[in-house]
């Protein structure tokens, strides 16, 4: 999938370096789940798992250099109820606020809603997590709600917000 500045591919195993070091820098991860160091091994293995009818992971590519700068994801894909949960992270620091995530989530969405024909899309935010927060509500996500105390994270807990974009919300022009 083509954008302006980006594209999105595939995951390959050559990925798995780019992934490791995201995901194990103190910035980039710090909004994930706790993460013990893992084996190239145990990388590997969840690598392999990342394929299935339930998810779909692809790269964010820069156009002009083709090098990997983040990762959005389709997960918890409802084949049925026709909704995905999605999620991002931009891993390499020099690829901020560049306008990438926004155009990689625009793409991302026209496939879902154009190509799958999925009626809804959402998203769970941590609550500390206010950046992620604004980026959702300025894509024309709306705020459905808190989970309250539903993610221990960093010695207590927080509540978790939901947001979500519906096909007839979907702007298609805006990415």
């Amino acid at each position: 999938m083509n954008g302006h500045k980006i594209f999105l591919r595939a995951l390959e195993p050559t990925d798995l370096t780019y992934l490791s070091q995201w995901n194990f820098d103190a910035v980039t991860s710090r909004y994930f789940s706790p993460r013990l160091p893992v084996s190239e091994y145990e990388q590997s293995q969840w690598f392999h798992a990342q394929t299935g009818s339930d998810r779909k992971k692809l790269m964010i590519c820069e156009k002009e250099s083709s090098l990997p700068v983040g990762l959005i994801s389709l997960m918890r894909i409802d084949h049925i109820n026709k909704q995905a949960e999605t999620g991002m992270t931009i891993g390499e620091k020099s690829a901020l606020r560049k306008g990438y995530a926004g155009e990689a989530l625009g793409l991302l969405l026209r496939f879902a809603f154009e190509s799958w024909n999925f009626h809804r899309i959402y998203a769970r935010v941590l609550d500390e997590n206010i950046a992620a927060q604004q980026f959702y509500l300025k894509n024309h996500f709306t705020i459905e709600g808190r989970e309250r105390d539903s993610l221990f994270w960093e010695n207590r807990y927080h509540d978790v917000l939901c947001y979500s974009l519906l096909k007839t919300e979907f702007e298609p022009h805006a990415s």
